[in-house]
């Protein structure tokens, strides 16, 4: 299974740290199913469907647009990184 690490303000929806997507599988279609296991994640992880504006995607620790990892088969080992810049001063 990979592994999904999501945001902190996300993380507490899920009720953990991490969490494990079956492999195999598109990226986008895991992502759809933890929306429908998670409802409040979808608008908040998945709007109409793509990564959310704001958001960065890395798998294995390298940056993936989303166009590319949507489609992606999920491998047992991936690591799969959800961050979302913080601002300020």
């Amino acid at each position: 299974m990979a592994t999904l690490t999501l945001p902190q303000g996300m993380r507490a929806v899920t009720g953990g740290a991490s969490i494990r997507l079956p492999a195999g599988k598109p990226l986008a279609d895991a992502l759809r199913s933890l929306g429908e296991t998670h409802p409040v994640l979808d608008p908040l992880l998945m709007p109409g469907g793509g990564l959310a504006a704001g958001l960065y995607l890395f798998i294995n620790r390298v940056p993936m647009a989303w166009s590319v990892a949507a489609s992606r088969p999920l491998a047992e080992t991936d690591d799969v990184v959800v961050v979302q810049p913080l601002s300020g001063g």
